[in-house]
C-alpha cells in the first residue's frame, strides 16, 4: 500500500487507500502480463470497473480483492492481510462513481482501461471530493484491477 502521511488521523484519507499499487507494482505486472490483446471487449471492461467502484463504496474489500490483477494480489500474502490493510485505511469512503469517458489503450504490447473515478470521503472535518483515474489490465483472457493515480482534492 502506498501511504500519504501528514493530514489527519487517515494521511490523505482517499490517497491512503486508493493508491493501491506502487510503480515497482505495476512495472510487475507489466513483465509478467500475457501480450495477448485479442479478444479485447470495452463493454466487459466497463462492467470491470463499475464491480470495482461498487466494491468501493460498499468497503466489500474481499470482493475487490478477487477483481485485482494476480500480481498485485501476489503483493499481499493473503486476502486477509489485504482486508486488514485496505479496512484500516479506506479514510471513510462514503460514495464512489465512474466520471467521464473509458478509454483503451495498449503500451508495450499490453492492454489497459482506464476511468475518471470520483470519490466522497468522510474524515474528522466533513465530507471532502477527490478525484483519480481507475485503471484496468487485460491479461489471462480477463480484464483486472490495476489500481489508480494517486486522488486529487476537488475544491
Amino acid at each position: 500500500m502506498q501511504r500519504e502521511g501528514g493530514h489527519g488521523k487517515h494521511g490523505t484519507a482517499a490517497a491512503t487507500f486508493i493508491a493501491i499499487i506502487s510503480a515497482a507494482a505495476l512495472a510487475s505486472c507489466v513483465g509478467a502480463s500475457q501480450k495477448n490483446s485479442a479478444g479485447l471487449d470495452s463493454n466487459t471492461a466497463s462492467a470491470v470497473a463499475k464491480h470495482v467502484v461498487t466494491g468501493l463504496a460498499n468497503h466489500d474489500w474481499r470482493t475487490l480483492y478477487g477483481l485485482l490483477a494476480p500480481e498485485v494480489q501476489g503483493s499481499f500474502k493473503s486476502q486477509n492481510e489485504f482486508v486488514s490493510a485496505v479496512s484500516a485505511s479506506d479514510g471513510g469512503i462514503v460514495d464512489a462513481q465512474l466520471t467521464g469517458s473509458s478509454t483503451t489503450s495498449s503500451a508495450g504490447g499490453y492492454s489497459y482501461y482506464s476511468q475518471p473515478l470520483s470519490l466522497r470521503v468522510k474524515d474528522s472535518s466533513g465530507v471532502k471530493a477527490y478525484s483519480t483515474t481507475l485503471y484496468l489490465v487485460y491479461e489471462h483472457g480477463k480484464w483486472y484491477f490495476l489500481g489508480t493515480d494517486p486522488p486529487s482534492s476537488v475544491a
